[in-house]
């Protein structure tokens, strides 16, 4: 079936998953805990266009979560601790990623320090070699993953999204008309595309 896989590629896409522990040991400065600075760093980001992580050309689809613990999973399983909490990284990377890892070392190594700081045995961000290493210690395989466009590449599904927003403004902006205005100003709207 088109589009699924079993494993960490679809197609074109490979889904990167790493989980990695967070230190538990008392902070210094203010004694904020290593978990709750990085939730509150992630907070702080922008997203949408003015996300850091927009700045990776390969990279389609980056998320954090927090893992304290576990959940009971209900009678008769018996319940499982963390030793500690864990953050996870999820995302969706058109290509290598071992290329994208590179270019976030490149593009956003101050948003990276800051993040994975609080992790442990992070190696910092000015050896590649070290923390390539690193996320590879920490990265899990994909049980099952999904891509949304199988066929298309990561440019070809932006210039889509594009497309979509320009078509949805026009269509707000267009009063009702006559069926011969709305054809004008249609034709006129597809030429305006073809020019971008």
């Amino acid at each position: 079936m088109a589009g699924y896989a079993l494993g960490n590629r679809v197609d074109q896409n490979y889904m990167l998953s790493t989980l990695t522990p967070i230190k538990v040991t008392e902070p210094e400065g203010n004694g904020t805990s290593y978990q709750t600075r990085i939730r509150e760093y992630l907070h702080q980001l922008p997203n949408g266009k003015a996300s850091p992580f927009r700045r990776i050309p390969n990279l389609q689809f980056c998320r954090f979560v927090i893992f304290y613990d576990l959940p009971c999973q209900g009678f008769p399983t018996t319940t499982d601790h963390l030793n500690s909490p864990y953050l996870m990284m999820s995302s969706v990377i058109a290509g290598d990623y071992k290329i994208c890892l590179q270019s976030m070392l490149e593009e956003i190594p101050d948003v990276l320090e800051q993040i994975y700081c609080n992790c442990v045995a992070f190696p910092g961000t000015n050896d590649i070699a070290s923390f390539l290493d690193y996320v590879e210690r920490c990265r899990f395989d994909a049980t099952f993953s999904f891509g949304a466009y199988p066929q298309a590449n990561l440019y070809e599904v932006r210039a889509a999204v594009r497309l979509q927003a320009q078509f949805r403004e026009f269509a707000l902006k267009t009063p009702r008309q006559d069926p011969v205005a709305l054809q004008a100003d249609f034709r006129q709207f597809m030429r305006t595309l073809k020019t971008h």
